[in-house]
Protein backbone atom coordinates (compact mmCIF):
# COMPACT_ATOMS: atom_id res chain seq x y z
CA UNK A 1 0.00 0.00 0.00
CA UNK A 2 1.07 3.93 0.33
CA UNK A 3 4.15 4.78 2.29
CA UNK A 4 5.20 7.64 3.77
CA UNK A 5 5.37 11.13 1.72
CA UNK A 6 5.78 14.73 2.81
CA UNK A 7 2.15 15.87 2.22
CA UNK A 8 1.23 12.71 4.19
CA UNK A 9 3.46 13.02 7.49
CA UNK A 10 1.27 10.72 9.64
CA UNK A 11 1.63 8.11 6.74
CA UNK A 12 5.41 6.51 7.82
CA UNK A 13 4.99 3.23 7.08
CA UNK A 14 2.44 0.76 4.86
CA UNK A 15 -0.77 1.22 6.14
CA UNK A 16 -2.79 -2.05 7.99
CA UNK A 17 -6.30 -3.01 8.10
CA UNK A 18 -8.23 -4.49 10.87
CA UNK A 19 -10.08 -7.32 10.17
CA UNK A 20 -12.94 -8.99 12.59
CA UNK A 21 -12.46 -12.60 13.22
CA UNK A 22 -11.05 -13.48 9.88
CA UNK A 23 -7.93 -16.17 8.51
CA UNK A 24 -4.22 -14.22 8.58
CA UNK A 25 -4.98 -15.47 4.75
CA UNK A 26 -8.00 -13.36 4.21
CA UNK A 27 -6.23 -10.59 5.90
CA UNK A 28 -3.34 -10.33 4.04
CA UNK A 29 -5.48 -10.65 1.00
CA UNK A 30 -8.09 -7.63 2.09
CA UNK A 31 -5.11 -5.15 3.05
CA UNK A 32 -4.40 -5.03 -1.01
CA UNK A 33 -7.94 -4.03 -1.19
CA UNK A 34 -6.77 -0.21 -1.14
CA UNK A 35 -4.42 2.30 -1.51
CA UNK A 36 -4.24 6.24 -0.38
CA UNK A 37 -3.43 8.36 -3.24
CA UNK A 38 -2.05 12.01 -3.22
CA UNK A 39 -4.38 14.46 -4.98
CA UNK A 40 -3.42 18.31 -4.08
CA UNK A 41 -4.73 19.35 -1.00
CA UNK A 42 -7.28 16.31 -0.91
CA UNK A 43 -6.86 12.79 -0.61
CA UNK A 44 -7.89 10.00 -2.82
CA UNK A 45 -8.74 6.47 -1.96
CA UNK A 46 -8.14 3.86 -4.95
CA UNK A 47 -10.27 0.50 -3.54
CA UNK A 48 -10.73 -2.78 -5.52
CA UNK A 49 -12.89 -6.07 -4.88
CA UNK A 50 -13.88 -9.01 -6.40
CA UNK A 51 -17.64 -7.05 -6.94
CA UNK A 52 -19.70 -4.18 -6.03
CA UNK A 53 -20.13 -4.66 -2.58
CA UNK A 54 -16.72 -6.17 -1.89
CA UNK A 55 -14.97 -2.90 -3.52
CA UNK A 56 -17.15 -0.57 -1.95
CA UNK A 57 -16.60 -2.26 1.46
CA UNK A 58 -12.46 -2.35 0.94
CA UNK A 59 -13.30 1.61 -0.26
CA UNK A 60 -14.62 2.33 3.01
CA UNK A 61 -11.70 0.92 5.15
CA UNK A 62 -9.75 3.09 3.27
CA UNK A 63 -11.30 6.06 4.51
CA UNK A 64 -11.43 4.76 7.97
CA UNK A 65 -7.79 4.62 7.43
CA UNK A 66 -7.25 7.99 6.63
CA UNK A 67 -9.24 9.31 9.98
CA UNK A 68 -7.55 7.00 12.46
CA UNK A 69 -4.68 4.22 13.04
CA UNK A 70 -7.65 1.51 12.89
CA UNK A 71 -5.51 -1.03 15.57
CA UNK A 72 -6.67 0.99 18.16
CA UNK A 73 -10.22 1.03 17.46
CA UNK A 74 -11.83 -1.96 19.02
CA UNK A 75 -15.60 -2.82 17.31
CA UNK A 76 -17.61 -2.98 20.14
CA UNK A 77 -20.54 -1.06 18.65
CA UNK A 78 -22.16 -1.21 15.60
CA UNK A 79 -23.98 1.46 13.54
CA UNK A 80 -25.98 0.24 10.66
CA UNK A 81 -27.94 2.73 7.59
CA UNK A 82 -29.18 2.34 3.53
CA UNK A 83 -28.44 4.79 1.57
CA UNK A 84 -29.84 4.62 -2.33
CA UNK A 85 -28.96 6.70 -5.54
CA UNK A 86 -30.67 6.59 -8.75
CA UNK A 87 -26.96 5.13 -9.92
CA UNK A 88 -23.76 3.19 -8.79
CA UNK A 89 -21.54 6.84 -8.61
CA UNK A 90 -24.37 8.53 -6.65
CA UNK A 91 -24.63 5.31 -4.05
CA UNK A 92 -21.40 5.31 -3.72
CA UNK A 93 -20.96 8.77 -2.78
CA UNK A 94 -23.68 8.70 -0.27
CA UNK A 95 -22.84 5.75 1.33
CA UNK A 96 -18.67 8.01 2.03
CA UNK A 97 -21.00 10.96 3.24
CA UNK A 98 -23.34 8.84 5.47
CA UNK A 99 -19.71 7.10 7.06
CA UNK A 100 -18.25 10.63 7.27
CA UNK A 101 -20.83 12.23 8.93
CA UNK A 102 -21.47 9.70 11.38
CA UNK A 103 -18.11 9.99 12.50
CA UNK A 104 -18.46 13.87 12.97
CA UNK A 105 -21.79 14.29 14.25
CA UNK A 106 -21.74 10.79 16.68
CA UNK A 107 -17.95 11.11 17.17
CA UNK A 108 -17.00 7.59 15.69
CA UNK A 109 -14.34 5.94 14.56
CA UNK A 110 -14.27 2.63 12.78
CA UNK A 111 -12.63 -0.38 11.91
CA UNK A 112 -14.44 -2.84 9.63
CA UNK A 113 -17.50 -2.32 7.98
CA UNK A 114 -19.94 -5.21 6.05
CA UNK A 115 -21.69 -3.89 2.82
CA UNK A 116 -24.69 -5.99 0.76
CA UNK A 117 -25.75 -4.28 -2.40
CA UNK A 118 -28.88 -3.94 -4.14
CA UNK A 119 -29.86 -3.73 -7.50
CA UNK A 120 -33.48 -2.33 -7.90
CA UNK A 121 -35.63 -2.62 -10.99
CA UNK A 122 -35.50 1.07 -11.81
CA UNK A 123 -31.95 1.09 -12.18
CA UNK A 124 -31.53 2.59 -8.61
CA UNK A 125 -28.79 1.09 -6.70
CA UNK A 126 -29.13 0.59 -2.54
CA UNK A 127 -26.41 0.01 0.09
CA UNK A 128 -27.41 -1.38 3.15
CA UNK A 129 -24.07 -0.98 5.36
CA UNK A 130 -22.61 -1.87 9.06
CA UNK A 131 -19.90 -0.17 10.16
CA UNK A 132 -18.07 -1.44 13.74
CA UNK A 133 -16.79 0.99 16.04
CA UNK A 134 -16.36 3.12 18.87
CA UNK A 135 -17.00 6.42 20.33
CA UNK A 136 -13.88 8.75 20.31
CA UNK A 137 -11.29 7.95 22.52
CA UNK A 138 -8.48 10.88 21.76
CA UNK A 139 -6.54 9.05 24.81
CA UNK A 140 -6.28 5.63 22.95
CA UNK A 141 -7.16 6.91 19.10
CA UNK A 142 -4.57 8.17 16.90
CA UNK A 143 -6.81 10.53 15.27
CA UNK A 144 -5.29 11.40 11.52
CA UNK A 145 -6.77 13.90 9.68
CA UNK A 146 -10.76 15.70 10.01
CA UNK A 147 -12.85 14.47 6.56
CA UNK A 148 -15.65 16.52 5.20
CA UNK A 149 -16.40 14.92 2.56
CA UNK A 150 -16.35 12.51 -0.76
CA UNK A 151 -16.99 14.67 -3.90
CA UNK A 152 -18.06 13.79 -7.70
CA UNK A 153 -14.66 15.36 -9.10
CA UNK A 154 -12.76 12.15 -10.45
CA UNK A 155 -14.86 9.68 -9.54
CA UNK A 156 -14.13 6.02 -11.03
CA UNK A 157 -17.16 3.32 -9.79
CA UNK A 158 -16.89 -0.14 -11.36
CA UNK A 159 -17.65 -3.33 -9.61
CA UNK A 160 -13.92 -3.71 -9.39
CA UNK A 161 -12.76 -0.41 -8.80
CA UNK A 162 -13.72 2.83 -6.97
CA UNK A 163 -11.68 5.76 -7.12
CA UNK A 164 -12.90 8.85 -4.53
CA UNK A 165 -11.78 12.06 -3.79
CA UNK A 166 -12.63 13.24 -0.21
CA UNK A 167 -12.01 16.75 0.73
CA UNK A 168 -9.83 16.96 4.14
Amino acid sequence: LSTASPSLPWLKSPLKTARRGRSEEVAMKAMAGFELVEHGSDLRVRARGSDLASTLRNLLLGIMELAVDVEGVKGETVVEFCVEGSDCERMVVRTVNEMIYLMDAERMVFRDAEVDVYHQSDGAVSARVRLYGEKVDRQRHALRVQLKGATYGGLVVTPCLMEVTVDV
